[in-house]
Parts: C-alpha cells; sequence; structure tokens
C-alpha cells in the first residue's frame, strides 16, 4: 500500500512489543513446486526445457499467451507476436517489477487508499528483508496458492488455500500495441488487440492454478535470454522469479516504494497459501449478549464456520497484531469475527473493537458466504483493518452501522482479493488513515443513504473491474498524500485504477453516483490511471478543492500502476440532470467521451493548455456548456448555440469552432 516502509518498520515494531507482552506468532516456510513445460510450434517440439528457472537470468522476454485448451494441468497456450524485451527478469532491477513497469497499487496499510493484502509488495522485485536470506521463491503456502509474508519479513505458517482465488483478469483496458510490436500504449496491454499466431507452447502448473484457468484466458509467459521458457503466470498478476509480488503500491495497502514485499517468491506473486489461522471461540448456534476476546496473533476473537447463526448485542474485542498482511486481508486471519465456509450470519446490534495490525473488525470470506450486520458500532485502530470486510466471492449486508478506523489502509467499507457483493444501507462511516478510503473497492458495492468520510485519504477507490454505486450519499475525501511529500502522486476525492497485483480483475471499473453530495477536500474531484472506467453522475451537489473535476492521466509507475508512457486512462463520463464544474484534464495516452444530458450544464474547460489526447463531447438538446479557459476537444456533437465561449475560444479537431 501506500506508505510501505514506514508501515512495515512500525508493524515490525509492534509485533515485537506484542511478542514481548505474550502475543506469539509462527513461521513455517516452504518450497514452491516446481514447473514443469514442453514447448510446441507448427515445426518443431522444444525438449529438455529446465523445470526451474534460473535465478541468475539477466534478461528476459515476455510473451502473452491466450489459453487454448485445459486438460488437468496441462495448459496449451497460443502465443502473441508481441513481446516486451526487459534487461532481467521479472523480480529484478529493470524487470518486469521495475518501477516503470507493469504491477502495484495504492495501499491499504500503508497507505494509498485502501488495498488489498498483496500490495505490500515491492516495486522492482526488492531483495527480502535482511535475516531472511534464501526465502524468495519459497513463500509459506496460502490458500489457493498465494504466498504470504509476515510483516516483519518472515513466512508464515501454511493451510490450504480456498478456491476461488486465482481469479484471471480479462483484458488490460485500452491498451495498445505499437508498430514495432512492442507492447504498450494507450491505457496499457490489451491482450484483445494483440495478434496470436501458431506458435504454441504446453506447460503444465499445479493444480489450483490450472483450474482455475479456461479457454480465452490469458497469462504472461517469460523466456530467458536464450529463448528458453521460464514461467507462466495470469495476465496481470506481478512477478516472476525471485520478485516480491502482490498488492504493489496500493492506496490502501501496506505499501509503497521501499516498503516491504506482500507475496514473496512465486511467478506473479503466487505463492502457496497463509494460515487461516485460528479462533479463541467458535458459534454454532445462536448467541446473545456474550462478550469475546483474542490476545493472540493470528487469532479471530469469534468465527462462524459454516451453519446459520445470529449474534446479537455481543461484545467483541480483538488485540495482537497479525503476522502475516496477505492472509489477513485476503482471508479473515486476526480478523475480529469471521464468517466463513458457506456461513449465513447475522448479527444484530454489539460493539466490536480491535486494536492489532491486520485486525478487520468483521470478516465475510468465500463463496456461498453471507455475513449480515445491523445496528452495530465498530471501532479499528491500526493499519490494515478496515470496518467490514468482504473477500474471496462472499456477501456482506449492513444496515445502520457507526464504523470508525483509525489506522492506514483501513476502509470502513473494505474489500480484498476474490471481491464479492456489498450492499449498505445508511449509517456513518469515517477513516482517519492515509491509504484508507471509506470504501476501498475490489468487489460489487452498493450504498445508499449513508455518509461517507476519509478524513486524510480518498473518499472513494475503485480497482480494476468493479463497481461502487452511490444512491443519496454524503460522500467527502480529504487525501493527504501517502508517499510522501516529494512522490508525484496525484491527490483525489474518488480514484478508478488498476494496480496490477491481480488483486482485482483487469477490466473496466465502474462508479456512479445519484443524489447526494461530493466534497473534495484536497485534489482533482475524479482520476483515473491505467484502466477503462465508466463514471456516471445524475443530480449530485458538488464542492470541489482545485478547479479539477476530471484528470484521465498516465503515472510515472513507480507503484506498478502499468509501464510509463502506455499506462493512461479511458473514460466514458455521463452527467444526468447534474450541475458541472471545473476542468477536465486529459493527458496524450488516454480518451474521454463526456455526454451532458437531461438539461445538465457544466461551467469549465477541457485540456486549457491545448490538445493532448482524445476527447469526445455530446452536449444533448437542452444542455449549456460556459468556457472558463480556451477548451480543445477532438469531437463535438451538439449545438454550438448552446456553448458559451465567455470570451474564449472552443477548438474541435485542432480548428476554431466558436
Amino acid at each position: 500500500m501506500k506508505y510501505k516502509t514506514i508501515l512495515a518498520l512500525t508493524m515490525a515494531a509492534a509485533l515485537t512489543v506484542g511478542c514481548l507482552s505474550g502475543c506469539s506468532t509462527t513461521s513455517k516456510p516452504e518450497t514452491a513446486a516446481a514447473t514443469t513445460v514442453a514447448q510446441t510450434t507448427t515445426e518443431q517440439t522444444a525438449t529438455n526445457v529446465p523445470e526451474t528457472p534460473s535465478a541468475q537470468t539477466n534478461s528476459a522476454t515476455l510473451r502473452i499467451g491466450k489459453v487454448t485448451a485445459v486438460e488437468g494441468t496441462s495448459v496449451t497456450l497460443a502465443l502473441s507476436t508481441e513481446r516486451m524485451e526487459m534487461q532481467q527478469m521479472p523480480g529484478g532491477k529493470n524487470g518486469l517489477g521495475r518501477d516503470d513497469q507493469m504491477p502495484g497499487r495504492p495501499g491499504d496499510q500503508g497507505q494509498p487508499p485502501e488495498q488489498s493484502a498483496g500490495d505490500n509488495a515491492q516495486p522492482g522485485g526488492m531483495t527480502p528483508p535482511s535475516g531472511q536470506p534464501g526465502e524468495i521463491g519459497q513463500p509459506p503456502e496460502m490458500p489457493n496458492g498465494e504466498s504470504g509474508q509476515t510483516v516483519d519479513g518472515t513466512a508464515s505458517a501454511s493451510v490450504p488455500a480456498p478456491n476461488g482465488q486465482n481469479e484471471q483478469p480479462d483484458g488490460v483496458p485500452g491498451g495498445k500495441h505499437d508498430q514495432n510490436g512492442q507492447m504498450g500504449g494507450k491505457g496499457g496491454f490489451d491482450p484483445d488487440g494483440m495478434t496470436f499466431g501458431d506458435e504454441l507452447l504446453t506447460v503444465t502448473l499445479e493444480e489450483d492454478l490450472a483450474s482455475g484457468l479456461s479457454a480465452g484466458d490469458y497469462m504472461m509467459v517469460f523466456f530467458d535470454e536464450t529463448g528458453e521458457y521460464v514461467s507462466a503466470e495470469p495476465f496481470g498478476r506481478m512477478g516472476g522469479p525471485n520478485s516480491m509480488g502482490g498488492h504493489m503500491g496500493r492506496p490502501d495497502s501496506m505499501g509503497g516504494p521501499g516498503g516491504m514485499g506482500g507475496q514473496m517468491g512465486d511467478p506473479g506473486g503466487m505463492g502457496n497459501a497463509a494460515s487461516s489461522g485460528t479462533a479463541a471461540n467458535t458459534a454454532t448456534e445462536d448467541r446473545s449478549g456474550e462478550t469475546f476476546t483474542s490476545e493472540n496473533a493470528d487469532e479471530n476473537a469469534l468465527r462462524v464456520d459454516g451453519g446459520t447463526v445470529t449474534l446479537t448485542d455481543l461484545t467483541l474485542t480483538k488485540t495482537c497484531d497479525g503476522s502475516s498482511t496477505e492472509a489477513c486481508d485476503f482471508y479473515g486471519v486476526n480478523a475480529g469475527l469471521l464468517a466463513t465456509n458457506g456461513a449465513n450470519v447475522t448479527v444484530e446490534g454489539g460493539s466490536f473493537t480491535t486494536d492489532a495490525a491486520g485486525g478487520n473488525a468483521l470478516f465475510s470470506y468465500g463463496t456461498g458466504t453471507t455475513l449480515t450486520v445491523k445496528n452495530a458500532t465498530i471501532r479499528t485502530s491500526s493499519n490494515n483493518s478496515g470496518g467490514i470486510q468482504t473477500t474471496g466471492g462472499a456477501t456482506t449486508v449492513a444496515e445502520n452501522l457507526d464504523v470508525e478506523t483509525s489506522g492506514a489502509s483501513a476502509a470502513a467499507i473494505r474489500s480484498d482479493r476474490g471481491g464479492g457483493t456489498v450492499t449498505v444501507n445508511g449509517g456513518t462511516y469515517v477513516t482517519h488513515g492515509t491509504g484508507s478510503p471509506a470504501i476501498y473497492c475490489t468487489a460489487d458495492i452498493t450504498v445508499q443513504d449513508a455518509t461517507l468520510t476519509a478524513t486524510a485519504s480518498e473518499g472513494v477507490v475503485v480497482e480494476g473491474k468493479n463497481s461502487v454505486t452511490l444512491q443519496n450519499c454524503t460522500l467527502s475525501g480529504n487525501m493527504q498524500g501517502t508517499y510522501g511529500k516529494a512522490s508525484s502522486e496525484n491527490l483525489q476525492a474518488v480514484m478508478i485504477y488498476q494496480s496490477m497485483s491481480g488483486d482485482a480483475s483487469v477490466g473496466k471499473g465502474s462508479f456512479s453516483m445519484t443524489g447526494g453530495s461530493l466534497t473534495v477536500e484536497a485534489g482533482d474531484a475524479f482520476y483515473v490511471t491505467n484502466t477503462s472506467a465508466e463514471i456516471t453522475l445524475s443530480g449530485v451537489e458538488l464542492a470541489l478543492a482545485n478547479d479539477v473535476l476530471l484528470r484521465v492521466a498516465g503515472n510515472d509507475g513507480s507503484r506498478g500502476w502499468g509501464a510509463t508512457g502506455s499506462n493512461g486512462g479511458s473514460v466514458t463520463m455521463t452527467a444526468e440532470s447534474q450541475t458541472l464544474m471545473g476542468d477536465i484534464l486529459v493527458d496524450e495516452i488516454s480518451t474521454l467521451d463526456l455526454s451532458l444530458t437531461d438539461g445538465s450544464t457544466w461551467t469549465g474547460s477541457v485540456n486549457p493548455d491545448g490538445a493532448a489526447g482524445r476527447v469526445s463531447l455530446k452536449l444533448a438538446e437542452g444542455c449549456t456548456w460556459k468556457l472558463t479557459a480556451d477548451a480543445f476537444v477532438s469531437a463535438f456533437d451538439g449545438d454550438l448555440d448552446s456553448v458559451d465561449t465567455n470570451g474564449f475560444h472552443l477548438y474541435v479537431g485542432g480548428k476554431l469552432a466558436k
């Protein structure tokens, strides 16, 4: 997440103090199984392919493979004709994981907007913390093939991972490949726009990874300097041998430049699994008016493992930090209350308090699990400690909650790897930490009639192919910066992006707001980078901080959000019965399709400093636009009489239109 180094040191110190006071942790590194392959083309079959990639490889080639067949653990890929040459294997300096290459996101624990657990990975495949030689490539097992790492760089215990966590991205939005056959272009990689010839590669993968693939999925395929196959991993994941994958640079994660790695080792940051932890108490029947506590690491104060249970007016307290950020963020290890394994849990009233890193208060994990929470009070004070958290395809329903979090990467309404469905009706949701938006979304989240306030972060962050829908909500964001004053990070109230960490499918992110208000305390109102996005505003009262309504632009790649120069955004924005104000800025590697309908009005400009990215503007009948500076658009659909130039000029396609 954002402040990886600071948070990592803080959490490590916390763990040390915790252990001295009786809070214990365990670790059990395990070696990831080698991958074997057989490479074939229409003309020949390669033999004697090394089973284990060499850690000494000095350069590499990345190609995209499109899955054509899956038979057990044998996967056949059609290779792209486009390729990317790298100075070093992924994870090494100037390799795929370098600052100006692919993955990463703003982070949860550390500090950009909330991010999923894996955001703790380091750009560029940094070496492991001192005292951990040789652990790269041998992460402890994590559920469903996700490797874990403790907050102090040690390995976590192992346990089988639940199904459905290796969700495959379905194409990077807005991407192009250049005329030289190199990957890149606007918006990042776009497999759907690539050419796949007759060259086939058949690889043998671990069962949990192969079982999550189907025809049409994409993988990143790495070859060494001699052209020999090295490894393959789901498209969009960070990685390669010796890399630190995971949530690189996510706003809500523990990361940021120089921070600790998340999932170390396996290609793409996918390892084997982290401990599901233990439970101080379990509930197999209804409970009422009781008190539950946990003072040990990697332990839930209360767990419901399957079954149907109603919990009424409970008092729950959780202390002692978790040992693995990923295990805590993905699977609910160290959460106050964990609902898992298809449980149907209803919480009525009660108080839920955590003071522990990774201490998410109420956690719903796994397909078939439903957690319904009504009229409860929730307080968390440490990093990576969300209010309500949903992962692995679970469902969370919240009504009239009073949620307040104080740590970094601690969204009030939080989701992570595997996503799910979250529905919130009423209540107050407040965050005070950096990288802790009121909502961090890797799921489908709908909120109505609620107050959402972030005093030091974005109000909402949407990652990847996920959505946030707000109805009659009061939303405010006051992002203070996650990576430090010297960083080049953008400040905004709402961000839509793709971190490339593998925690969210690649695709169009969506933000829709009807009624209510959006107050921007610092930075831009909206920021879109390294993804395609859809933004819809209808009858929302807007209050801006810096006169920028929307910024669609690439980023410097330091957090792994795509490759510099090809990680712009592609946005479709619609205003319905909406009063807009502020400028719209679209850089040369980004695009915007803007429509004003149903009597909407806009006071502002487009790229007042001159034409850059493609901008298409549609002004429906009855809508008006008043310029506040010269405006440059690529295409205009509407009545020019509805444009008040206000003494400035409108240029369309490079020509003066009015």
